[in-house]
């Protein structure tokens, strides 16, 4: 797979000129090293992803545009290539090209005050460096910049523009009022992309979307039960197989291998989590930092991550629509403030955490506003919360010196206050 990415890279224009092939071939020779330094959990999910957007340059298939948290089984089960414009923002932050990016949203008069991740994305697009898509799909939750974005990128491109409206709560109208538009939107996918929809498939996507949510929460518990046993960073890497690879056979692949190789580990000594436990908030930046490396390089041991965990209920196959309604209702950061706050109380005492670090990117409406709040949460339940600002693709944004210093304090004052060893983890579970 890799030997075919190279292969297709040189060939293909879009990835040759500009300011992309250097960084890009650096990349790719990266890519091509990681069968010799990552696990079989970490190249199979790199392999799903590269397989991805091969698929979708190529150009061979309807290649749909969707933000996070629009149910990716929908197009597994059509056979329609989902590409993510938040992935894509992601992906030129990790090649070192956000500022260009950036620069052309810019210049396109996006704002410079919303998601950076969104509109890195949509710079690429304005580059002419991304596959022309077939539709537009995005939902109305969680950020406020994702419908303005990803109608701005359908456009461009000339393409139809849809939006999921998410309700609040999962009520029974609530339900079935988004179950009526995935199964519209369904409908008018299936058209664009020349076909009918297949039921049979779409079942089978759920049954596949039910067995990668079971391997996720057999390795929730393995964490709970042997924290470390997951590799730092690895969690966070898991926003991407959840809302692009659900449904589709890499999918439950990716998370059965990361549960078994977490299975593997728990049955070998691992070293004894001496230090102050921490739980991450949010999301960290996609290019090359140094947030984790300064937390264990400080003692800390980061147990889990807020977008890690399985927030919504197994579906039922013979109901496909509701139950892919239910889960986007589900989502924590969905809804009222008290559903995300409730959910971050939990994974705090389930993983007895000393305490949370919440990276606060700019033009991240949503994690700001609910800051403090979440603040004085875990403070009264004993736990304190560092919060980090930065840009989660454009390194320029995030004081890297001041960062580690207090980094290096939070876990300090963490281990001065719960003296190592000492936690009283029952009484947190």
């Amino acid at each position: 797979m890799l030997f075919d990415l190279i292969r297709w890279a040189l060939a293909n224009d879009r990835f040759r000129r500009g300011f992309v092939a250097p960084a890009l071939r650096f990349e790719i020779l990266q890519l091509a090293l990681t069968p010799f330094r990552a696990t079989r959990a970490e190249r199979l999910l790199a392999e799903a992803g590269l397989r991805l957007s091969l698929r979708a340059f190529e150009g061979r298939e309807a290649v749909i545009y969707t933000s996070l948290f629009t149910p990716p089984e929908l197009l597994h089960a059509l056979g329609v290539v989902p590409f993510g414009l938040e992935a894509a923002g992601a992906g030129v932050a990790a090649l070192g090209l956000a500022p260009q990016a950036l620069a052309a949203a810019e210049r396109a008069w996006a704002p410079v005050d919303a998601c950076s991740i969104l509109r890195a994305g949509l710079g690429m697009a304005y580059l002419g460096l991304l596959p022309r898509p077939q539709a537009v799909v995005a939902t109305s939750s969680l950020c406020d910049s994702t419908p303005k974005v990803m109608a701005a990128a359908a456009r461009l491109y000339g393409a139809p523009f849809f939006l999921l409206d998410v309700p609040y709560e999962a009520t029974p109208p609530a339900l079935a009022y988004l179950a009526g538009q995935l199964e519209d939107l369904t409908g008018s996918l299936a058209a664009i992309a020349g076909r009918a929809p297949d039921p049979a498939r779409l079942t089978e996507a759920v049954r596949l979307s039910n067995e990668a949510r079971g391997h996720l929460d057999r390795l929730t518990a393995q964490r709970v039960a042997c924290p470390g046993v997951l590799p730092p960073g690895d969690g966070q890497g898991f926003l991407y197989p959840i809302n692009l690879l659900l449904g589709s056979p890499a999918g439950a692949t990716v998370f059965r291998a990361f549960a078994e190789e977490a299975a593997g580990r728990a049955q070998r000594p691992l070293p004894h989590v001496r230090g102050p436990r921490v739980l991450l908030l949010h999301v960290l930046p996609y290019f090359r930092h140094h947030i984790l490396d300064t937390l264990q390089a400080a003692g800390a041991c980061v147990v889990f991550e807020e977008m890690s965990q399985v927030y919504w209920p197994e579906m039922d196959p013979s109901q496909p629509y509701l139950g892919l309604a239910r889960r986007c209702i589900a989502h924590f950061d969905n809804g009222p403030l008290e559903r995300r706050t409730e959910a971050v109380l939990e994974l705090a005492r389930r993983f007895a955490v000393d305490g949370a670090l919440h990276f606060s990117p700019h033009g991240c409406r949503q994690s700001w506003g609910a800051l403090q709040v979440l603040r004085d949460a875990l403070a009264a339940a004993g736990m304190p919360l560092l919060e980090l600002e930065g840009d989660c693709v454009d390194a320029r944004g995030c004081p890297e010196g001041q960062q580690r210093t207090r980094l290096m304090a939070f876990v300090e004052a963490l281990g001065q206050r719960t003296g190592e060893g000492n936690r009283a983890t029952d009484e947190r579970r």
